[in-house]
């Protein structure tokens, strides 16, 4: 079920410019299971908060006014539910993936097959449902790059992690 709440932001615009604020920074809008910061699907807007008709009505209004959006982008992590991270657990569950022999092996997970038959990876400051993105390999790089050219309507952006994905 989709909340149209993006738009009720449009009612305050005109209150921003009063303030004298030419931006606004959005907190994290893609799709999450919970609280924003565990990404599920960086394409779509989380439903808790709209649709893309929502979030380009926003965009338009934004700029009618003066106002650059910007958006808050998520890349040290994801959600465990993420499919990018789901594709790349189940090929190395399946002997595609990575060994552990190559930090970089051009893959946005650092999932590690154990001699057990379970895996391991890094995760977000102990949180087991937040996999960390693995920012040694062109794939974080290039994961960046196609959101932000997918929401390139936005004014600018906050980036979680801009010390680890721009080394």
């Amino acid at each position: 079920r989709t909340i149209h709440r993006l738009t009720r932001i449009i009612d305050w615009l005109d209150y921003l410019r009063d303030l004298g604020c030419d931006g606004l920074l959005l907190g994290p809008i893609f799709q999450s299971a919970t609280h924003g910061y565990d990404t599920v699907d960086y394409y779509s807007i989380d439903s808790r908060l709209g649709d893309e008709d929502d979030f380009r009505a926003l965009t338009r209004a934004c700029h009618a006014k003066g106002i650059a959006l910007m958006l808050d982008g998520v890349f040290n992590h994801v959600g465990i539910d993420n499919p990018l991270f789901r594709r790349e657990l189940s090929d190395v569950r399946a002997g595609a993936g990575s060994d552990g022999a190559d930090a970089t092996g051009g893959r946005l997970f650092s999932i590690v097959a154990k001699a057990d038959g379970t895996v391991d990876y890094p995760v977000f400051e102990g949180h087991a449902d937040l996999p960390e993105i693995n920012h040694d390999g062109a794939a974080a790089v290039d994961l960046v790059d196609d959101v932000m050219d997918y929401w390139m309507g936005p004014g600018g952006g906050r980036m979680e992690t801009r010390r680890r994905v721009c080394r």
